[in-house]
């Protein structure tokens, strides 16, 4: 079991509850993301992003550091794609990198307008889709930046966002209580399927392999 704390330090638990190991990333542990049949994990403050090991005394090696000039930018979510070869950081104040994930060197940047909270590549790798605070959905085309589409249809900031494994459909939670799912292909693109109760916020979800089955997080503690 890992995990992360605003005190700085991600630890690593036995699942007896033994504490194996604690690693100091000097600030407030924003975030974390798991590596599938890895023993490793990402793991980032507002600014710095990490990649750390459960099994190991390994250090946490710093992979990448968002501008510290002026305009700093704090990094909300990140994800480990292409066989572990890259990394696609999106930032609060709406920019995305892709990282090689090797050697920390910035390999895109994609400048947007959404207040981002979440992101997602889609599983062919040619695009990218934005949940936003601005009640959105996003979708842009990986290798030229440029916007595909936008999904209105939440009335609250979105969450939390989920390319099926197919890549045909699309699924947003929202803090309006509704989880919609997406044609992105479909113009215009209104949602198939709306569920929630609308009362309740909802703030993560996934999909299972099949894609017929998804399940969503909400603040009152229900899966």
């Amino acid at each position: 079991v890992v995990t992360l704390s605003i005190d700085g330090h991600v630890r690593v638990w036995s699942m007896s509850g033994a504490l194996l190991r604690e690693l100091d990333l000097g600030g407030a542990v924003r975030g974390g993301y798991r590596i599938p049949s890895a023993a490793l994990f990402l793991a980032w403050t507002s600014s710095s992003l990490y990649m750390c090991s459960t099994n190991s005394e390994t250090p946490p090696r710093l992979i990448w550091q968002s501008d510290t000039g002026v305009r700093s930018e704090q990094i909300r979510v990140a994800r480990l794609e292409n066989q572990g070869q890259m990394i696609i950081v999106g930032t609060r104040q709406g920019t995305v990198y892709v990282i090689d994930a090797e050697s920390g060197s910035e390999l895109k940047r994609i400048t947007t307008e959404d207040i981002l909270v979440d992101l997602d590549l889609s599983p062919d790798g040619t695009q990218i889709a934005l949940a936003s605070r601005d009640h959105t959905v996003s979708t842009y085309d990986l290798a030229i930046g440029a916007k595909r589409a936008t999904f209105i249809g939440h009335s609250g900031s979105v969450w939390s966002v989920r390319f099926a494994p197919a890549g045909d459909l699309l699924l947003s939670a929202s803090l309006d209580g509704t989880a919609k799912l997406w044609e992105p292909t479909a113009s215009p693109t209104p949602y198939r399927v709306a569920f929630g109760e609308g009362d309740i916020w909802l703030s993560a979800l996934a999909l299972s392999p099949v894609a017929s089955i998804a399940a969503t997080g909400s603040f009152d503690g229900v899966v």
